[in-house]
């Protein structure tokens, strides 16, 4: 769900917390460090008849990283709950049919790219965060961006930042919900970005190695092999690399992860 399916701040804010793992159990307590109040300030609200001003409202939205239409949306939902008549109420509401039906023609006013150009591409490559956060708006169970904040423990901030990134270059889509775009951004071997490229994600794997899991499969073996053998090897990896791409092609995501396959003479 998105913010456009409520009426209620309250409620909606309580839909992210619940969306978040363990059921967004320690959220209340980072919420009130965020609008520097005491946790209890944020149960009265989120569970009774307070509300937040309009400065904490605004803070609650950065917080959970909704874009600008989000934010406005969320903004206007605030003070439409926080109307005191009918005639006020009814303004709002039409602002708030206005937002929601401007959510949907979002994505015809972005006009996305077939391929990147040189820059954007510089940008893409030059973290491994980039193409976690593009792969994640492919998961069904990715419906926000504090969706990804929570999947890959990054500042909302530097998600915020590479989210509005891919959404620019038509790499992602936000409405009518999250899903990948029509760019591409498949580099060729000979690309001088290639090397930036492999070197990202083998760095994540140096990160992981220390909390490596059951699930997970780690290898590195140096070899003294025969040229022939050498040969049938790489055969046998490429044929490997293949099959890996056909099962990911027809599989129906859940989740994300990376290959790093090498196999290099000296």
């Amino acid at each position: 769900m998105q913010v456009y399916d409520f009426t209620n701040y309250k409620e909606y804010i309580n839909y992210l917390i619940q969306s978040l793992p363990k059921k967004g159990r320690g959220q209340f307590l980072k919420i009130s460090k965020v609008l520097r109040v005491h946790s209890t300030l944020i149960s009265q609200v989120l569970r009774g008849e307070k509300h937040f001003t309009h400065e904490q409202a605004y803070e609650i939205a950065s917080y959970f990283t909704l874009n600008e239409l989000e934010k406005e949306y969320f903004l206007e939902m605030y003070q439409f709950n926080r109307a005191g008549s009918y005639d006020l109420q009814k303004y709002y509401q039409k602002r708030l049919d206005n937002l929601r039906n401007s959510s949907n023609e979002v994505s015809s006013r972005v006009k996305a790219k077939r391929t990147l150009n040189d820059q954007d591409l510089a940008t893409y490559y030059s973290d491994w965060a980039y193409m976690a956060c593009w792969l994640l708006y492919g998961l069904d169970n990715v419906q926000s961006r504090s969706d990804i904040v929570s999947r890959l423990n990054l500042s909302a901030k530097r998600v915020n930042d590479i989210c509005d990134f891919l959404l620019s270059v038509g790499l992602v889509k936000e409405v009518p919900s999250f899903s990948m775009g029509q760019a591409k951004t498949h580099i060729e071997r000979e690309h001088p970005l290639v090397g930036k490229h492999h070197v990202n994600w083998r760095l994540k794997t140096i990160e992981y190695v220390d909390k490596i899991k059951d699930s997970d499969l780690i290898f590195s073996a140096p070899l003294s092999i025969a040229k022939k053998d050498f040969l049938k090897l790489k055969k046998d990896i490429l044929a490997l690399i293949e099959n890996a791409s056909q099962a990911v092609s027809e599989s129906d995501p859940e989740t994300i992860a990376f290959l790093n396959i090498d196999l290099v003479e000296i």
